[in-house]
C-alpha cells in the first residue's frame, strides 16, 4: 500500500465530518453537565477548522468567549428585542447579537399601498 497525497477537497470533506461529529458530542456533553469535556470538543473542532481552512459547521452554537456549547435554558439565555436575537452565555457572560427581520404580513402590505 502506497501513501498518496490527499486532495484539498477530500481533506475538507473529512474535516467537516469530524467537526460536525465533535460539535454534536460537545452538545451532548454540555447537556449532561460535563462542561470541561464539551469545551475540549469545541476546541478540537476549532483547531481542525483553522488547520484545514474550513468554516465551522452552522448547526451548533458555542460561546466564542469560553468555547462552551450553548444549550438554551441550561447555560445560555435567548431574548428577542429590537430586531435582534440576543444570546447570553451564563458561563462567562459573553453576549452575541444576531439581527433578524420580521416578515410583514399581507395586511401590512395592503395598508402601505
Amino acid at each position: 500500500m502506497t501513501k498518496g497525497r490527499v486532495s484539498n477537497k477530500k481533506m475538507r470533506e473529512i474535516a467537516e465530518q469530524r467537526m460536525t461529529q465533535l460539535l454534536a458530542m460537545a452538545y451532548e456533553e454540555a447537556s449532561a453537565g460535563h462542561i470541561e469535556r464539551a469545551r475540549r470538543y469545541v476546541n478540537l473542532s476549532r483547531r481542525i477548522s483553522m488547520r484545514t481552512k474550513t468554516p465551522m459547521p452552522k448547526g451548533i452554537r458555542y460561546c466564542e468567549g469560553c468555547l462552551v456549547p450553548l444549550v438554551p435554558g441550561l447555560n445560555s439565555r435567548t431574548r428577542f428585542r429590537n430586531g435582534k436575537i440576543t444570546i447570553q452565555c451564563l458561563e462567562c457572560g459573553d453576549i452575541k447579537r444576531i439581527p433578524y427581520i420580521r416578515e410583514k404580513s399581507a395586511n401590512d402590505r395592503k395598508r402601505s399601498d
